[in-house]
């Protein structure tokens, strides 16, 4: 195994203490995980299932991670996990002590992600979005809504902002949960609780859900065992993450939001894999949107990374550009 792949599976590893810190992985974390590892070529001898079942002390796994590049991509990841719920548990306190006195991780650093995650959860403004009555109209409507949503996740993945993809993750997530409250306005509903509630269903919460964002965060940033490939699997995870909650909110909606959990569930495997495919069928138009906005995002991280903007004022920015 070259130093590269040792480095890239400390740091799959390592998310997975995190996932386990509270006694073990939960159903929903461990699809979110498999999802994004299923994305690399594991070292021979080494399946998901045994990755997610290994018992590792961090002792042994922090001294392999050595890159700057990838102690801030694990430390990002594992952040996020543990407090993107709003609720970080001891246990996940004491990985993140740990990485944060072995990465050295900087004050301003910290302070970043957690402006990140508290900015997460904002909503669309209702006002400007009427119910639509006609069937097919909303049905047409909400096709359209969907893809610019996925569209636009996508181009976050491709323009990350270098050292702290992790914000560019959150603003794309961000955008998910505002296409979901959108859609549920087009139906008619405007309280914007139900896009936790449907995540809760197919998740188990807003941590687990995030963790299939972030966990590309380490393959996109070592490039893991896809060398120059990192990107373009987060815009993919992206685009299709995006794309299946949005159709499963639609069909949460179409039910009369009384539509079961294992069906809601199935809604949304398929469609994910479904919005996989439809992310290479909308590749020039994905391509197309970064070009457009490449150099509007690239002032945008730069000037969140020197600290000229807010993080909260950069998902603002970002969420008006894309």
């Amino acid at each position: 195994m070259s130093s590269n792949q040792q480095e890239a599976l400390a740091s799959l590893k390592i998310l997975v203490c995190m996932a386990q810190a509270d006694g073990q992985i939960l159903a929903e974390e461990r699809e979110a995980l498999k999802d994004a590892i299923m994305t690399v070529e594991l070292p021979e001898g080494i399946t998901i299932d045994s990755l997610l079942e290994e018992k590792t002390s961090l002792d042994e796994l922090i001294p392999q991670i050595t890159t700057p590049e990838a102690q801030k991509a694990v430390y990002n990841s594992a952040y996020t996990m543990a407090y993107v719920d709003g609720k970080c548990s001891g246990s996940e306190q004491v990985i993140l002590d740990k990485l944060n006195t072995s990465f050295d991780i900087p004050a301003g650093h910290r302070a970043i992600l957690g402006n990140a995650v508290s900015g997460l959860k904002q909503v669309v403004d209702f006002s400007a979005i009427e119910k639509i009555v006609d069937n097919q109209e909303r049905e047409d409507n909400i096709r359209k809504t969907i893809l610019n949503y996925a569209t636009s996740s996508a181009v976050l993945g491709l323009n990350p902002i270098p050292g702290l993809s992790v914000v560019s993750s959150l603003t794309a997530l961000g955008l998910t949960l505002k296409m979901m409250n959108e859609i549920g306005a087009k139906w008619g509903y405007a309280k914007g609780q139900d896009a936790l509630a449907i995540i809760g269903n197919l998740f188990g919460g807003l941590g687990a859900f995030a963790a299939s964002f972030t966990v590309y965060l380490v393959v996109g940033t070592l490039g893991l065992f896809i060398p120059g490939g990192g990107m373009v699997a987060a815009a993919t995870s992206n685009f299709a993450l995006t794309w299946a909650m949005g159709k499963a909110t639609n069909q949460f909606y179409a039910s009369g939001r009384q539509i079961d959990r294992a069906t809601l569930k199935k809604v949304f495997e398929d469609a994910k894999k479904e919005g996989k495919t439809a992310y290479a069928d909308n590749a020039d138009a994905i391509a197309a949107k970064k070009k457009d906005t490449e150099g509007e995002l690239n002032t945008l991280n730069d000037d969140v990374k020197s600290g000229r903007i807010t993080t909260e004022e950069y998902q603002a920015k970002v969420q008006d550009l894309v």
